[in-house]
């Protein structure tokens, strides 16, 4: 099991109903300069996954951050969110038509090569996904003076 300090970067955001928008802007920075053809899709994850963490922190009142993490690996953007709630693992659910909520991570599963969750050694747990990456893009993000 991956321990949630693995080296990818990071941002820390408080679990208000900003944050999702927060990890958007600060990940499409990031993304400008990595993956511009998969920058919505990662967007897309990654506001979803935060805006789960912001619920799962608020259902628990826990006064903390959320960490927000993006890295590369095996031709994927992972995106992770780590949130204090032990509650594992997230269910993917099937929301009717007339449901506001609940699509969420059923979209990240359409997204997404893997997802998955697991426990943090801290407490907590950390949701992640993997979204494909075309060659072109890898070979830039394995070679990132291909971007200058």
């Amino acid at each position: 099991m991956r321990d949630c300090e693995d080296e990818m970067l990071q941002f820390t955001v408080a679990p208000t109903p900003s944050a999702p928008r927060a990890a958007r802007k600060w990940a499409g920075t990031v993304l400008e300069a990595w993956l511009q053809g998969t920058r919505d899709s990662v967007l897309l994850v990654l506001s979803e996954l935060t805006t789960n963490a912001v619920r799962e922190a608020a259902s628990i009142h826990a006064d903390t951050t959320l960490r927000v993490e993006i890295g590369f690996d095996a031709g994927c953007v992972i995106v992770s969110v780590t949130d204090p709630s032990s509650h594992l693992p997230p269910e993917i659910r099937h929301a009717s038509d007339e449901q506001e909520h609940g699509r969420g991570l059923e979209i990240v599963s359409l997204v997404c090569r893997h997802m998955g969750s697991e426990p943090c050694s801290a407490g907590g747990k950390r949701v992640w996904g993997a979204i494909p990456v075309d060659g072109e893009e890898t070979a830039a993000v394995l070679c990132p003076a291909r971007l200058a």
